[in-house]
């Protein structure tokens, strides 16, 4: 997808096409698409669904693994792949998650080419952003059928948003953005849903437990929750799936904790870096002069 940056008022800047010399500079999927493409590849009956993890309890030389439909499962290994509040990281870490100070304001608006026909057609197939004095805005035209945007500020010192359902977001949103174009404002108007989303992190900055009970790790989220300004989040879950499922699968090592150790050394190493990435980006992106121009090539 290409790149549109405008002004507040919504007056094209810049333009960043896709070309054949940079198609493959920044590859990006759809989520949705991603998600069925990788569950298509597998055999039928691996996922099983309703099986929300509550906890998980040692018992008996196993992982007893607790279900929020009541039912229950037992295992001799454990990956903990629920995402960024899993409850299954007190067994391998006691880092806690901080957040950055940034808040992200979700909305979605379905049907944009008929719902919203001047804002689709100014981004044109295009990602569109804007900047000005500490607002972004970031809107992805083609989200599954809906036009899709991210408002990002800077949380305030002591300041606590406690929103209090959807109109109060988009009354908050054009007070806060009064000064920018009709076009952005009329988007406000018409967005059928919101969600609020201050950032978080889990800092890799002390090492994971190494006496755990039983075999347990974590991919993704769940070992290296990131805010999403360096847009690395989900590539380095995949690299940890990837490594994972290798190192258990290769041979090479004798047990399980070893491939699980050689993993998690790799792991914080790339997650460490794609989480310093993140972090520059989110301190740049605050600034009152920002501007997209600075992040895209």
């Amino acid at each position: 997808m290409g790149i549109t940056v405008t002004d507040e008022k919504a007056k094209p800047l810049f333009t960043k096409a896709i070309t054949d010399e940079n198609r493959y500079d920044n590859p990006e999927i759809n989520r949705n698409n991603l998600r069925t493409l990788l569950l298509g590849s597998l055999w039928e009956h691996t996922v099983v669904w309703d099986r929300k993890c509550t906890d998980v309890k040692v018992s008996d030389g196993q992982w007893q693994i607790l279900f929020e439909n009541g039912t229950q499962a037992s295992a001799d290994f454990v990956i903990g792949a629920n995402g960024g509040m899993s409850g299954i990281r007190k067994y391998i870490t006691d880092t806690a998650i901080e957040e950055t100070g940034t808040m992200i304001l979700q909305g979605d608006l379905p049907q944009p080419e008929i719902q919203y026909p001047e804002l689709y057609r100014l981004c044109n197939g295009n990602r569109l952003m804007a900047a000005h004095e500490g607002n972004l805005l970031v809107i992805n035209p083609n989200n599954n059928g809906n036009l899709a945007y991210g408002v990002i500020f800077k949380i305030p010192d002591k300041t606590e948003y406690n929103f209090q359902g959807e109109e109060s977001i988009r009354q908050f949103l054009l007070e806060r953005f009064s000064n920018w174009g009709e076009l952005y404002q009329q988007l406000f108007q018409l967005t059928s849903s919101f969600r609020s989303l201050p950032t978080r992190k889990l800092p890799l900055s002390k090492q994971w437990k190494t006496s755990r009970p039983l075999p347990v790790t974590l991919i993704g989220d769940a070992a290296h929750l990131m805010p999403p300004f360096a847009g690395q989040g989900v590539n380095t879950g995949l690299m940890d799936a990837l490594i994972l499922s290798e190192n258990l699968t290769c041979g090479k090592y004798e047990s399980i904790q070893a491939a699980v150790n050689d993993y998690e050394q790799q792991m914080f190493i790339y997650a460490s870096e794609a989480q310093r990435a993140s972090s520059e980006n989110e301190i740049e992106m605050r600034h009152p002069d920002f501007s997209f121009r600075q992040l895209i090539g």
